[in-house]
């Protein structure tokens, strides 16, 4: 029995790696490990939609749009939603979180429960209006601005705080590039120019704008989407 315990612990000897080779995988190994848990490779978490808008203007059927759903159901008040994102090679994938209001403005006040001040910065807002009336438009989108405002003057955010969201926007403003109208483009150039797009650029400067453009920043990032055209 001791001769085999011996002879095993030989042949282990013999097949383990230079010293050199060895050493060698242990690098390979911390970058593999590094890259594999660095958050530039996963979408991002804690992210969520607010969707605001008047009724019947298509907020229920949008969002079922979104989450795949062919049967939607129109419920009250506040509702939350959920979709899962998976990157473009369904790699990674992340849970976005979608909160739509009803277009009762006796409900507004429920805001104060989605956009606060821990959310603030994670948070996209969608105002959604129809073109089944054109000439209700921009009275719905400035109805629903104003609502929103109002919500965020209730914030007890600090103003450098408030200053530094304002910034971001500014820089995905100066970092927006008008998608390619070529449906073949390569994936990995789509790929790099959207990581390019949506990563902020690390500078203590922000250019100003052109005139005209971003005249009211409140330091969200603001989609206007128009439906039934």
């Amino acid at each position: 029995m001791a001769s085999t315990g011996d002879r095993s612990s030989s042949i282990r000897s013999d097949k383990s790696p230079p010293k050199d080779e060895s050493d060698e995988q242990n690098i390979w190994s911390d970058i593999l490990s590094e890259v594999q848990t660095s958050d530039t490779t996963k979408l991002p978490a804690g992210k969520n939609i607010v969707v605001l808008g008047a009724t019947e203007v298509g907020k229920t059927s949008l969002v079922a749009k979104l989450e795949g759903v062919e049967d939607p159901r129109k419920g009250a008040g506040l509702e939350y939603h959920y979709i899962d994102v998976q990157d473009e090679y369904g790699d990674d994938q992340s849970r976005l979180g979608v909160w739509m209001m009803d277009g009762d403005p006796h409900h507004t006040n429920l805001l104060k429960y989605v956009l606060t001040e821990q959310t603030y910065p994670n948070t996209l807002v969608m105002l959604v209006a129809s073109m089944s009336h054109p000439w209700n438009i921009l009275e719905s989108l400035q109805n629903w601005s104003t609502i929103l405002q109002d919500s965020i003057d209730r914030l007890r955010i600090a103003p450098d705080t408030l200053r530094e969201y304002q910034d971001k926007i500014v820089q995905h403003f100066h970092q927006y590039i008008e998608p390619e109208e070529n449906s073949e483009a390569d994936p990995m150039t789509t790929s790099r120019r959207s990581a390019a797009t949506l990563t902020p650029v690390e500078s203590d400067v922000v250019l100003p704008l052109g005139e005209g453009v971003l005249t009211q920043n409140i330091g969200l990032p603001i989609v206007v989407v128009i439906t039934k055209v």
